[in-house]
């Protein structure tokens, strides 16, 4: 019943296609490639916000007070992306100011929490560096990406070249 019906909108839609004009033609084009890019934009934004937030915890939680324990839980594994994406949401953020800490007077000696947490900042900055290093990998894919479309590129020209 369902493939019957695709069936019948493909029919539809194959005789419309044959009855419109090249500017019509083109204006889906455009319409399409401006969905795209909106899509593009809306994953890489939600990327990006996600780094954000993934940054500022490990921020919050350098700054919290510290147990006796030293050590820290591991993050969660990071899950793969579906191939099919859900709709883009833009979650809700709340800022948190957090109150001002005295500082201390500088000791002549390192403490073994103050060199820790120069360790643990040392593997934050990588991390930082990472995510930023793959939100440039993912600009220049859009830019890839936009390039290909604006130059009117199709499954078909991708194929020809292989």
């Amino acid at each position: 019943m369902y493939d019957e019906q695709i069936r019948k909108l493909i029919e539809q839609f194959r005789a419309k296609f044959l009855e419109l004009s090249s500017e019509e033609i083109q204006r889906l084009i455009e319409e399409t490639k401006a969905e795209a890019l909106a899509e593009a934009r809306a994953i890489i934004k939600e990327q990006m916000l996600e780094a954000i937030l993934e940054q500022s915890a490990r921020m919050q939680l350098r700054q919290a007070p510290q147990p006796t324990q030293t050590t820290q839980p591991t993050p969660p594994p990071r899950k793969p992306e579906p191939t099919q994406r859900p709709p883009f949401e833009t979650p809700r953020v709340t800022l948190v100011s957090r109150p001002e800490t005295p500082s201390k007077p500088p000791s002549s000696k390192p403490e073994p929490a103050a060199v820790e947490a120069a360790e643990q900042n040392g593997t934050e900055v990588d991390g930082a560096r990472k995510i930023l290093r793959e939100i440039e990998n993912l600009r220049q894919q859009l830019s890839a990406n936009e390039e290909w479309l604006t130059r009117g590129g199709s499954v078909a020209d991708e194929h020809a070249g292989e």
